[in-house]
Formats: structure tokens, C-alpha cells, sequence
């Protein structure tokens, strides 16, 4: 047996390709001149690569805050499933 859950499945439509989501991260960064706040399960390890990826690319620093965001970064780098400029990261002053 198969048992899934999808957020809006019951909605009709599409959702949008991963390919189209990166292409807008990256604009993004390349267009906004102040600061982005950028929110995402912690869990949604690929995205949180997609956000690391422009940041890197348009030379940003990226804060992280919340415990389990922390944790699961921290667990996917030493795992190998994030690969990113370990300066890329600022501390929190608040935590």
C-alpha cells in the first residue's frame, strides 16, 4: 500500500516545475537590492541548496534562524546533501 499526502491536491491546476522555481530564486537575487527573507520547510533540503545556490552566485550572506532549520542544515552538510561556502553562513546575533 501506497499512503501519500499532497499539499492542494484536491485543487485543480498544476504546480510549478522545480526547473521554474530555480530560474525565479535566482532572479530574485539578482534583482532585489536590500535584503530577501526566504521561507521554506526545514525539511525541503533542495530548496534550501536552490536559495544557497544564489546566494553564492550573487555573492549574499544567508542567515539562518529556527531550531529545526539549523538542525537540518547542519545535518545535510555533514551528510554531504548540501554543498555550499561554509562563509556563506552569518550568525544570528539573537540565537
Amino acid at each position: 500500500m501506497l499512503m501519500s499526502d499532497s499539499t492542494n491536491a484536491t485543487k485543480p491546476g498544476y504546480s510549478t516545475s522545480e526547473r521554474e522555481l530555480s530560474e525565479t530564486i535566482d532572479r530574485i537575487f539578482a534583482e532585489a537590492n536590500g535584503r530577501i527573507i526566504f521561507a521554506t520547510f526545514s525539511t525541503l533540503i533542495s530548496r534550501v541548496q536552490q536559495v544557497f545556490n544564489s546566494a553564492m552566485k550573487y555573492n549574499r550572506k544567508v542567515i539562518v534562524t529556527g531550531r529545526s532549520m539549523i538542525n537540518n542544515i547542519e545535518i545535510a552538510l555533514s551528510l554531504g546533501y548540501l554543498k555550499m561556502d561554509p562563509k556563506l553562513i552569518i550568525k544570528n546575533r539573537n540565537g
